[in-house]
């Protein structure tokens, strides 16, 4: 790549890291300012996936608060293909605390399209993400999941079932 592709990149990645970090770290949580910034990272588009879902999905080199991701889950969603693709990849991860996030960044976007890697993320790790999910993106095909999961007696689904 020529030097000035290179240095748009940068440019680029630099623009999306302040707006995250204003997102994230806005007092307010969600209001106009708020949409104003989100509204720049989905123009920006997918030079931004890739930095968001590090962001939601808790890398240990930000520090940035996880309980204020929603906004990120929502971008993502409004991205639209790239970003849920590359959320599906992340649930296959080796590291429970990826997968976990990746669930909960696709039951925030509602992703149907999620509900088998879900369901296999849920049978392999009896996650409680996974679950969540599956109850937040709804209907049959995750009910019976759920409802199976229910059956056959793992903590979590108790503490989920009630939780919800």
């Amino acid at each position: 790549m020529s030097r000035s592709g290179s240095k748009l990149e940068e440019d680029i990645q630099t623009q999306v890291d302040q707006l995250i970090e204003r997102l994230l770290n806005e007092p307010d949580g969600w209001n106009e300012q708020a949409d104003a910034i989100i509204d720049e990272l989905i123009a920006i588009g997918e030079p931004a996936i890739i930095p968001m879902i590090y962001q939601f999905l808790g890398c240990p080199d930000l520090d940035y608060p996880l309980d204020n991701t929603q906004e990120v889950a929502y971008v993502l969603g409004e991205m639209g293909e790239p970003a849920i693709r590359a959320l599906h990849q992340a649930l296959g991860d080796s590291d429970p605390y990826v997968s976990d996030r990746a669930a909960r960044a696709l039951g925030d976007i509602g992703d149907k399209t999620a509900i088998p890697l879900l369901k296999d993320l849920l049978w392999r790790e009896h996650s409680g993400s996974a679950l969540i999910a599956l109850a937040q993106i709804g209907g049959d095909e995750a009910a019976q999941i759920l409802l199976k999961e229910l059956d056959s007696g793992h903590f979590n689904t108790s503490f989920v079932i009630t939780w919800l």
